[in-house]
């Protein structure tokens, strides 16, 4: 389940959260009025910064007394440390872009090539595979290789146990993301989560060179870059306690000849929260160069930590700015005594989300919470990120593409789960009693000992939730971030599976059985009015403006009953907001496609677009799917790109391709991960190499092999 902060007080949720109902439009259900908050009151939207390190100690010493216990601080400790973030999210350019942005790295003029697939122009993300357009950049399996970018791919150069996850191409330099290389654990023998932050210098890249590695407590929820500039994102939770735990049953406060009893580790947990000081709270960072420490200390200095004004856990969520051309020191840092989710930036704004709150008393968090929060931090000062403000939505968000930012306005894309049914073709009623269970009964006799038993009162199957889904509009004030409109009604009793937002327009597709494509109008930000909804069977989860007025889904193809039947290829004409249509299609039959989660699997350049497939029959096979699309002729394909199986070589690529039932009896071959485009090639990407592919063509020309 995802977990709701609660930052705004619930009387002032109850103000800024606007209600109504919204006209003009199929799907348009309900469109609250804007509503002003009065002049004279004191928001809770905006958290508190702490007035000193005494007074930020003393808050985190007291939050921690109500929560721990015979083994420590419950869920917060436990639980809490495990979250991820999952999702991540850019915000929109003022002007938007006709297709999918692509980030500046600032390379010098060269060939052609594609770059990383981002939500935003100028906005980078971190990603295994880079380019400036000579070389190839892959990170796989704790390894980076430097490939040159030719008809003939050649490994040049790789660098053993990054243990990366991702990275960013900034100039002549990669900043890549990681865990540590080996266990960490405290004296208390728990588990502590620690990330790297790797700095390589590839100004040559035949000759990488690590130049500083930074080590930081928590996990990193993900990063973006701005100018230059690298905004990083972590979550980590309190790791300097030494925590008594129970040997013995029993609450006797007596010492147990057999043990600890439960009483007196709580005692003893309670004296390691009074007696504590700020950094077994606080997350601590270590820079290296050349193997020597250069700097160390808190990530964030306390007049920089701000807090919620009710609980939302106790680890730390930190906004680091650090300026690779000169380091990995940051260059500033925000925190909030809160944990994160979702990140999300514009040029201006970095935007962290996070769902659910942990229960003020015991600290785990609370199941089916729907309201999610938001934090901005404003990036644009020298100083690096600055906290600004918050608010909240109602809704769970279901990944970066939630959110974004246009013309001064944050759209958010949300679904609610409420305590309605479905009844009656989609009305809506309350259920107040819980429908009879079976019941037999002896209504009568005939004689003898043998009774006549009625048919048994089967009970109905229990109503189903009604989930409905929103896109409402935040403006930001001195105070909060306030919502000025809101239009709900989408896709009453589905899920989003997609949201894309371009412009003054969102698109949002909701899913249980078909597919419904709503366009939103966003251009007047208090009246978002939805005018056009498209059903069809299945859904996309991944959509890519194609400009034009086309728009590209990437999803599954479905059964009138929602049954999934494999990857689908849609094309839809937007240009018409109130009539979307959908132009072509293509259904792989039994297939996935990793776009599916995960954006950065997507290519599109100059108009050809390529998704990475893996299909299932006699045998897996991964391919990469080349075609372009065009409004009359709709979803031209182009070719098809396979990898070598283990069991094939060079001279045998060929016979791999064909028809679909070809696919069910070919070898194996490596999963496709990215696809890049350099000049006339097509470099696809996997765990076991890299191929290249002839764009005019689709002849294989080369294979560079990283086994």
């Amino acid at each position: 389940m995802r977990r709701r902060p609660l930052i705004v007080t619930a009387a002032l949720s109850a103000l800024i959260l606007l209600v109504g109902a919204c006209d003009g439009g199929p799907g348009a259900v309900e469109k609250p009025e804007p509503r002003r908050l009065p002049e004279d009151l004191v928001l809770a939207g905006r958290l508190q910064v702490f007035d000193d390190c005494d007074q930020l100690l003393e808050h985190l010493r007291a939050e921690g007394a109500e929560r721990v216990g015979p083994y420590g601080l419950d869920g917060s400790y436990d639980y809490l440390a495990g979250m991820e973030g999952d999702a991540l999210a850019v915000a929109e350019d003022a002007a938007p872009a006709p297709e999918a942005a692509q980030r500046s790295t600032g390379a010098p003029t060269g060939p052609d090539f594609s770059e990383t697939n981002v939500q935003e122009e100028g906005i980078d993300e971190p990603d295994t595979v880079e380019t400036d357009g000579e070389y190839l950049y892959v990170l796989t399996n704790g390894t980076l290789r430097v490939l040159e970018a030719t008809a003939e791919p050649t490994v040049v150069a790789e660098i053993d146990a990054v243990n990366g996850t991702d990275m960013m191409l900034i100039d002549d330099r990669l900043v890549v993301f990681g865990m540590v290389d080996t266990t960490v654990e405290n004296d208390s023998g728990q588990w502590v989560e620690r990330s790297t932050v790797r700095l390589i210098d590839v100004s040559d890249p035949t000759e990488p060179s690590e130049s500083e590695t930074m080590q930081v407590d928590g996990h990193v929820v993900s990063a973006r870059a701005v100018d230059g500039r690298v905004h990083l994102v972590t979550s980590s939770q309190p790791t300097g306690f030494d925590f008594e735990t129970p040997t013995a049953w029993g609450s006797n406060p007596l010492k147990s000849v057999f043990g600890t009893t439960e009483t007196e580790a709580e005692n003893a947990n309670q004296r390691e929260i009074a007696e504590s000081d700020l950094d077994d709270w606080l997350p601590r960072y270590a820079v290296e160069r050349d193997g020597d420490e250069i700097s160390e200390g808190r990530i964030a200095d306390c007049a920089s930590v701000y807090q919620p004004p009710e609980f939302a856990g106790l680890g730390t969520l930190t906004v680091s700015t650090l300026d690779p051309s000169v380091g990995l020191e940051p260059v500033g840092s925000a925190a909030v005594v809160s944990n994160g989710e979702t990140v999300y930036a514009s040029p201006d704004r970095l935007y962290v989300a996070m769902q659910g709150v942990p229960d003020e008393t015991s600290g785990t968090v609370a199941e089916f919470d729907e309201t999610s929060t938001i934090h901005a931090f404003d990036i644009t000062g020298p100083a690096g990120a600055e906290y600004t403000v918050s608010g909240t939505v109602d809704g769970r968000l279901l990944d970066q593409f939630a959110l974004s930012e246009h013309e001064g306005y944050l759209r958010v894309a949300s679904t609610v789960s409420s305590g309605a049914v479905i009844v009656d073709d989609g009305i809506e009623e309350p259920l107040e009693e819980p429908a009879p269970g079976p019941d037999t009964r002896f209504d009568e006799f005939t004689g003898g000992d043998d009774p006549v038993v009625t048919e048994p009162d089967i009970a109905p199957p229990p109503p189903e939730p009604v989930s409905e889904s929103f896109v409402t509009v935040l403006e930001e004030t001195d105070q909060a971030l306030v919502e000025v409109g809101r239009v709900g009604g989408l896709g009453r009793g589905e899920e989003i599976y997609s949201v894309r937002f371009v412009g003054d327009v969102g698109y949002v597709v909701t899913f249980r059985q078909i597919d419904p494509l709503y366009t939103v109008d966003l251009s007047d930000p208090a009246d978002p009015r939805v005018v056009g909804e498209l059903k069809i069977q299945g859904y996309s989860a991944y959509l890519h403006p194609a400009g034009d007025g086309l728009l590209i889904g990437i999803g599954q193809d479905a059964t009138d009953t929602g049954m999934t039947l494999g990857t689908q290829i849609s094309l839809f004409d937007v240009s018409d907001l109130s009539a979307p249509q959908r132009i072509d299609n293509v259904a792989l039959g039994s297939s996935s496609s990793p776009v599916e989660f995960d954006h950065h699997a997507f290519l599109y350049h100059d108009g050809l677009a390529v998704v990475p497939v893996e299909s299932y029959g006699f045998d897996y096979r991964s391919s990469a799917l080349a075609f372009e699309v065009d409004p009359a002729d709709g979803i031209v394909e182009r070719g098809t790109v396979t990898q070598p199986g283990p069991d094939d070589i060079q001279d045998d690529i060929e016979p791999l391709r064909g028809e679909p039932e070809a696919l069910t009896i070919a070898p194996s071959s490596p999963m496709i991960e990215r696809t890049v485009i350099v000049g006339d090639s097509l470099f696809t990407v996997s765990g076991s190499g890299v191929m290249a592919t002839d764009l005019g063509s689709f002849d294989d020309t080369g294979w560079a092999s990283f086994e």
